[in-house]
């Protein structure tokens, strides 16, 4: 429910695409095993060994607005201009800060 409060606050500048909500929501439910962040890049290697790489900047209205999704076969999902819903970006921020909160 705080997800509703505080991101419904901000006005997204692009799509949702359940698909990018149904994929990383599903590699969540895996675990985090490592977070990788640059300027405006975040790279997550999660537990089932895919890979999420995607925007990090402009927090909230155009995070996440383009980014790729691996599996350890390949390329599973690619998209730009788009973004999941606001319920799977709080699940992501709540999971990069207990990795974080865990590994510290």
């Amino acid at each position: 429910m705080y997800y509703r409060l505080k991101l419904r606050q901000f006005m997204f500048l692009y799509k949702h695409d359940r698909t990018i909500s149904f994929l990383i929501s599903k590699y969540l439910d895996s675990g985090i095993e490592s977070v990788n962040s640059g300027d405006f890049w975040l790279t997550l290697k999660f537990k089932n060994g895919s890979t999420l790489v995607t925007w990090n900047a402009n927090k909230y209205y155009a995070w996440l607005k383009r980014g790729e999704l691996y599996n350890p076969r390949g390329l599973v999902y690619q998209w730009q201009s788009a973004r999941p819903s606001p319920k799977v970006m709080y699940k992501l921020k709540s999971a990069i800060e207990a990795f974080f909160k865990a590994v510290n």
